[in-house]
């Protein structure tokens, strides 16, 4: 008698796998100021240039690209350039949505704000009225 493995009946099976995967980004504010300094020559000349850099790093399996969502609080009313986006983007108080086109994987950006002040505005130290998040286009 032989022994051995039989090839009696062999059965192959094939399917098919499909895989989605959401786009997930997310933000995270790695450093930047946590306060306003309003100084009498702001005033005076209309307009505070913010010497700190707000460095955002974003990570996102978007394909698209994300948004960047500022929310500007509406405090006395000031607006804000920001810098460091390629061009500069003006927000005024509320909320105000930026498209980055970015590929997949990790940015880090460094923000540069003006914040544009109307008058009436008394010098003094303001909380930061900056807020950022991102999501996925």
């Amino acid at each position: 008698m032989a022994s051995g493995a039989g090839c009696h009946g062999s059965r192959s099976a094939s399917f098919l796998v499909s895989v989605t995967v959401i786009a997930h980004t997310e933000l995270e504010v790695v450093s930047g100021p946590s306060r306003l300094t309003v100084t009498e020559s702001d005033v005076a000349r209309g307009f505070v240039f913010v010497p700190d850099v707000s460095r955002v790093r974003v990570r996102s399996t978007a394909r698209d690209g994300y948004l960047l969502h500022f929310r500007v609080a509406p405090g006395p009313g000031w607006r804000l350039t920001v810098s460091g986006l390629g061009d500069q983007v003006v927000l005024a108080p509320g909320e105000g949505w930026i498209v980055q086109p970015s590929p997949r994987g990790t940015a880090e950006l460094d923000l540069r704000y003006t914040v544009e002040l109307p008058p009436g505005t008394e010098p003094g130290t303001y909380p930061w009225p900056v807020a950022l998040a991102a999501s996925s286009l």
